[in-house]
């Protein structure tokens, strides 16, 4: 009898296993405030870079965008925000869809 508990439990933790590896990021996030060092404009748009030190940066635990890939690649904000002097501060949420490989910052 008490090996049918056994089978419940390895059943059981089976199933576990496969749940956790089985999500999967529609987007990845991340929480930061930071300084603009400089910004490129195009299309109603521009691409903002972060100087270094960051004042906060906090990534999302399953689905992050990492400092590094901030701090390298900048962010693409939208008109509002590209209105914003260079040496100010700004902070916001990031995201990046699965399907492309920018980073923007969430209006």
């Amino acid at each position: 009898m008490n090996y049918i508990k056994y089978i419940f439990l390895f059943i059981f933790v089976i199933n576990l296993q496969e749940n956790v590896g089985a999500y999967q990021c529609i987007q990845d996030e991340a929480q930061f405030i930071g300084t603009i060092s400089h910004k490129e404009s195009f299309d109603n748009k521009c691409r903002m870079f972060i100087a270094a030190p960051i004042q906060y940066f906090k990534e999302h635990i399953l689905c992050p965008i990492f400092l590094e890939e901030l701090l390298e690649n900048g962010f693409i904000a939208a008109n509002k925000y590209c209105k914003k002097e260079l040496g100010s501060q700004i902070s916001g949420v990031l995201i990046r869809q699965d399907y492309e490989g920018h980073i923007w910052l969430e209006e």
